[in-house]
């Protein structure tokens, strides 16, 4: 600590430094040279005295100056500092000071020299906190975008500064520091806009901007006035000057003055460029005239173009933190879709292997009960017959116990499988369907049918005679109603069947969770076994309202294009007679039988029988259509006993083929069942009769001597 006093060649020497010299006492100032009251813009000692020496420091940068104080009493001396000051009226400036302890009129006080910073430094330092701010790993673009305003408007100590950014077609403050919320309010808002709120368009097709703010975003400026940068900017220390301008001027077509009528003076305007695209402004108020030079415009121009860049960088990484977290939302969300559907599958499978079991004891427990006992009774009724005189009664029942046997045989065939849906087709079978209903359980089924292709496939038309029956159970045994409408259509190239009813509904989150009542989990399987075939399953249902179901297949995958191939490839075969069969003809007097069915016991029953009648024989025998056809064309038999339901190309495909080439060769239709249906579609074929195999045996050798009576 040196001692001084305040006279002499020491006070003179203050006086004459270009620096600001102040000494503080007891947190006091007691002396400053001219330098310090031209800095402060004091206009007397006096002025600069009556602050507290912390009063000409930025509020940020009292506490360190008051450590770096007590280390001067201490003793040390403090090197070159940065910090920011204020002068008296408000600015703010960047200053570098040292201080060193002294002895001021035998007291001991602090003696700080005080440099106003160059601009260059100071816009360096005011670039190093906006970068820093701007490189900061954050998700807040609009925290950082606030701090950096707050950092430009203590910098260049202007009231206000805001930035406004292009959103849709008009460009409001993204943020702001300074402005009244009345200010924002009458100036958020660029775009002009008609009566009825739509954007006025200019002659380039784009929204037209109001006010200069509109000029600068527009790129409609001009160097030449004094008010333009060469970048596009527009400045001004005194904006009641523009109000002097000639309203034909570019400058003055769509005024507000809202700047001047709140009292701001200074402002600039600087566009925010991205490349050389301009996305925003950067504006900068101040109350006072004379805040702005040429250099600080042009310094905040480099600063736009430096926040263009990082507002884009920023916005795409935000757009890239937006794109992954929609990609884990999606990866989370279908990963718990596969979690669901694995856990449905789960329960599909084990309802599924319980329901094979529950079929499998449902016939067994048919078959044991019905069919195996009528068949053990009939034994022990043969076994009667073998050791009584008189047989003919026991014959009657045994007849009776068989013909029982084969009615549960066919009952129990037709609910597993109904041949005449693979004999004539979806619609014929549907027809049985609503039949069978209306006679077991008195459930009504309306049927009606539109513009439906006839070719559906075998696979195809299967599945969806069992889902409607399944959709038809559904509702006898939920819905509590007693009738059911199907409707079956064709559009957009697609199947449509719908099964409608009236009655209480559903909720149909139980379908897509895959749980809910039987009859849910029902239709859940049934749109998971659709959507493997291409289809779609749709559902309109709620509690009281009752339900709408449609199936939809596209036509495409419905039809099978070589469905009708064996008959095809069977009526491509050469049609002729040939000189054999022409001379069997000419030398036969009894009538030649040819015997068409898949079950060899069957053909061989048939045989034994014919062969008690001396006018019959037995021409030959068959097991499928297309050998059956075959055969007639070598043999030419008089009559051919043609079972329906065979593998591969069945009895009335073959009988159609038969009849179209040999119209005078007698067909009668056998089959084990009864429906009216099947007989219709073989008599429609071309055959002469339709008998059933478990009808009286003397029907059959009524029918075939009825041919030869015909014939004759």
């Amino acid at each position: 600590m040196m001692p001084q006093d305040a006279t002499g060649h020491y006070r003179e020497l203050l006086e004459r430094m270009p620096d600001a010299v102040i000494v503080c006492q007891d947190e006091k100032i007691v002396y400053c040279n001219s330098a310090a009251l031209r800095l402060y813009k004091a206009a007397c000692i006096e002025h600069l005295q009556s602050k507290a020496p912390l009063e000409l420091l930025h509020p940020r940068e009292r506490r360190k100056a008051k450590a770096k104080a007590r280390k001067v009493h201490s003793g040390e001396t403090m090197s070159c500092m940065g910090c920011r000051h204020k002068r008296l009226d408000g600015i703010q400036f960047l200053v570098e000071m040292t201080a060193a302890s002294i002895l001021w009129k035998g007291k001991p006080s602090i003696q700080v020299i005080v440099r106003e910073a160059s601009h260059q430094k100071t816009q360096q330092t005011l670039t190093a906190g906006v970068l820093r701010i701007l490189n900061r790993d954050t998700r807040d673009i609009s925290e950082s975008i606030r701090e950096v305003l707050a950092l430009i408007q203590e910098s260049t100590g202007l009231d206000a500064v805001g930035l406004r950014l292009r959103q849709g077609d008009d460009y409001p403050y993204f943020e702001q520091k300074g402005f009244s919320k009345e200010f924002i309010l009458l100036e958020n808002q660029l775009c002009s806009r008609s009566e009825d709120g739509q954007p006025v368009l200019g002659k380039d097709g784009k929204p037209v901007l109001e006010c200069t703010c509109g000029l600068i975003l527009t790129g409609r400026t001009d160097p030449d006035l004094p008010f333009f940068t060469s970048n596009g900017s527009f400045w001004t220390n005194k904006a009641s000057d523009l109000l002097a301008i000639p309203a034909e001027a570019e400058l003055r077509k769509s005024p507000r003055n809202n700047c001047i009528s709140q009292g701001y003076q200074s402002v600039a305007l600087v566009p925010v460029r991205s490349g050389r695209e301009i996305i925003g402004l950067l504006q900068l108020n101040g109350r006072e005239e004379g805040r702005l030079t040429l250099d600080l415009v042009h310094y905040l121009e480099g600063l736009g173009d430096q926040l263009g860049l990082a507002l884009r960088r920023m916005q795409v990484q935000e757009e890239l933190r937006s794109l992954n977290e929609l990609l884990e939302h999606k990866v989370a969300a279908r990963t718990a879709e596969v979690e669901q559907r694995s856990e449905q599958l789960r329960l599909l499978a084990l309802e599924l292997i319980v329901a094979e079991d529950r079929e499998r004891k449902r016939l067994a427990q048919k078959l044991h009960d019905g069919l195996q006992q009528i068949l053990a009774g009939a034994r022990y009724q043969l076994a009667t017959i073998e050791r009584s005189a008189d047989r003919k009664d026991a014959v009657v029942e045994v007849a009776a116990m068989i013909d029982e046997a084969i009615k549960t045989s066919r009952s129990l065939t037709a609910e597993l499988s109904p041949p005449i849906l693979h004999q004539s087709g979806l619609i014929a079978g549907l027809k049985w369907l609503a039949q069978w209903m209306h006679d077991k359980y008195g459930f009504d089924v309306r049927l009606e049918i539109h513009d439906v292709n006839s070719g559906l496939s075998d696979k195809v038309s299967t599945f969806l005679f069992h889902a409607i029956r399944e959709l038809l159970s559904n509702v006898r045994k939920h819905a509590g109603v007693k009738a059911a409408g199907i409707t079956i259509s064709s559009h957009d190239e697609s199947v449509w069947i719908t099964v409608a009813d009236e009655g209480c509904g559903f909720d149909t989150n139980q379908i897509r969770s895959g749980g809910g009542t039987a009859g849910g989990f029902g239709l859940f399987m049934l749109s998971e076994r659709l959507s493997m075939l291409g289809g779609r399953m749709k559902v309109e249902s709620a509690p009281r309202a009752g339900s709408k179901i449609t199936l939809v297949l596209p036509q495409a995958l419905a039809v099978e294009p070589g469905r009708d191939l064996a008959s095809s490839r069977a009526s491509r075969a050469p049609r002729f007679r040939s000189r054999q069969a022409g001379s069997i003809r000419k030398a036969k007097k009894k009538i030649r039988i040819l015997l068409v069915d898949d079950h060899a016991v069957v053909r061989h029953g048939l045989a034994v029988m014919l062969q008690e009648h001396e006018q019959l024989e037995v021409a030959g025998e068959a097991s499928d259509g297309e050998s059956a056809i075959e055969m007639v064309r070598r043999l030419h038999p008089d009559v051919v006993l043609m079972d329906i339901s065979m593998p591969g190309m069945n009895g009335i495909q073959a009988t159609r083929i038969i009849h179209s080439e040999f119209p005078e060769i007698s067909v009668i239709g056998l089959s084990m069942f009864q429906e009216k249906e099947q007989a219709t579609a073989m008599m429609e074929a071309g055959a002469v009769n339709y008998l059933s195999k478990s009808g009286p045996p003397d029907d059959v050798i009524t029918a075939i001597n009825a041919c030869a009576g015909k014939r004759h």
